[in-house]
């Protein structure tokens, strides 16, 4: 039968399911077969990829010249870096047929993927269809096709717009600066490697406890509070932690360094002791530069100058500004990300009301990962693309400009106030206050960047969905 196919010059049809088994997997059970494909597939160029990608490159060889494909596969690689080499592939060829998206709905009962069936022609394909399963998959029935020039694809990232959206994120990118480019450092947080050591809580009378349950006596001015997920919303800073972290960092000369052992021995006796009882644990971690230090210690001297908290995830703006006394905190990995700024050339408070408004949240749906029940990443590809307006604002703009300021403000005090409120009726009464100047900061917002009440609707109509 294969003499016969490919006599014939390859396959009329190949439909499947490949295998979804990302890099760093392969690298830890076969290097060979890595090195291998690095070779082999041209979409396994960069250093990060997965397998279901190479088996779309193998398939389109195995087709004769007006063969047909379909798969059904991640829908990551429409955006992610490790698409990129697919996406020029089937972009510069013009394979593209057809894409049913089920965006962040399960298709599977036993594995959370987010999934498309991706149809592919073995001769150039003018156009593509492109339908997304929105509320449910059984929509897909009733939804609205999507048709593209294939012309409009590339390598960069697939964003399947209708034109009324095409227009508004046309707007929202003309005349803005990318979050990135104001220029902003977004910065994820750090990981100990072992957080049952590093991590301790703290009791009234100065004594600390680990996740192993021992009570220990450490030197305070070497501890450093912690920054989880948990631990900041939307305007709001949880400020009573006890969560405590071992911290063998100095500041010095605008820089963060690690402690020289000798120098944590002799002015961090309490500290060095009790981490010197857990070396034999902490020399097991897969990576680190000092035994006693952390695994990833990322980006610790822009934490401690960052302006403004982002989660890994959200399902709206959960972002806030850092705390006041930034020195005594340092954000985790689990934490998320801080983004830093230079306050002369954009008002972090500014800064922050963009950020959490619909208009920015809408845009960022529309460009990053979408998980389930509409959760979305909010890593440095995505959310440096957000624009902001900051340059040459008119009299008209700069009186919006001061407005977001004064509401985030307000927004910051009720929020504050509404964490220590314990009668139900003060809870209600400040969310009232809340929502009223939530609201103001979007209408000005909408204004700053010149929507038209139509696009506006498009907006507060996905938002309540």
């Amino acid at each position: 039968l294969p003499i016969y196919v490919f006599a014939k010059g390859g396959f009329d049809v190949i439909i499947g399911n490949p295998p979804y088994v990302r890099i760093q997997s392969l690298n830890n059970t076969s290097l060979d077969s890595v090195k291998y494909y690095h070779n082999k597939y041209s979409t396994a160029l960069s250093n990060n990829f997965d397998l279901y990608i190479l088996f779309v490159e193998k398939s389109l060889s195995l087709l004769n010249s007006v063969g047909l494909l379909g798969f059904i596969l991640p829908n990551k690689f429409f955006t992610t870096d490790y698409g990129v080499h697919l996406r020029g592939l089937l972009s510069q060829k013009r394979l593209v047929s057809e894409i049913i998206d089920f965006h962040h709905l399960q298709v599977f009962d036993n594995a959370t993927i987010y999934c498309c069936l991706l149809f592919l022609k073995n001769n150039s394909c003018s156009k593509i269809v492109y339908k997304r399963a929105e509320p449910n998959i059984a929509s897909i029935l009733e939804s609205k096709a999507l048709n593209f020039e294939s012309s409009s694809l590339s390598s960069t990232p697939w964003n399947f717009y209708d034109n009324t959206e095409n227009i508004i994120i046309s707007k929202l990118m003309k005349s803005t600066t990318k979050l990135l480019d104001i220029p902003s450092s977004i910065s994820r947080g750090s990981s100990t490697g072992n957080d049952q050591v590093f991590i301790v809580d703290q009791f009234d009378d100065g004594k600390y406890i680990n996740a192993y349950g021992d009570i220990i006596d450490l030197e305070d001015d070497i501890l450093k509070i912690p920054i989880f997920a948990t631990d900041f919303n939307r305007y709001s800073f949880n400020y009573g932690s006890t969560t405590r972290i071992i911290f063998p960092y100095s500041t010095s000369a605008n820089q963060i360094n690690i402690i020289e052992e000798s120098e944590l021995k002799n002015n961090y006796p309490k500290a060095y002791k009790y981490l010197f009882t857990k070396k034999h644990i902490l020399i097991k971690r897969k990576q680190y530069a000092q035994w006693y230090g952390f695994s990833a210690p990322r980006n610790l001297l822009l934490h401690s100058k960052a302006n403004i908290l982002v989660p890994l995830l959200a399902n709206k703006g959960l972002f806030t500004l850092t705390p006041i006394d930034k020195q005594k905190y340092t954000m985790m990995a689990s934490g998320g990300f801080t983004v830093t700024v230079n306050e002369q050339l954009v008002d972090s408070k500014y800064l922050l009301g963009l950020l959490n408004s619909n208009l920015l949240f809408w845009l960022l749906n529309r460009i990053s990962n979408v998980f389930r029940s509409g959760w979305i990443t909010c890593t440095k590809q995505y959310f440096g693309q957000l624009p902001i307006i900051i340059n040459d604002l008119s009299n008209s703009q700069l009186t919006l400009q001061n407005e977001i300021i004064h509401n985030v403000d307000s927004l910051l005090q009720f929020n504050k106030e509404k964490q220590s409120a314990t009668l139900q009726t003060q809870i209600d009464q400040i969310q009232s206050r809340i929502d009223y100047y939530e609201n103001k900061i979007n209408l000005a917002v909408y204004q700053l960047y010149d929507l038209t009440e139509e696009e506006i609707k498009i907006i507060e109509d996905s938002i309540k969905k």
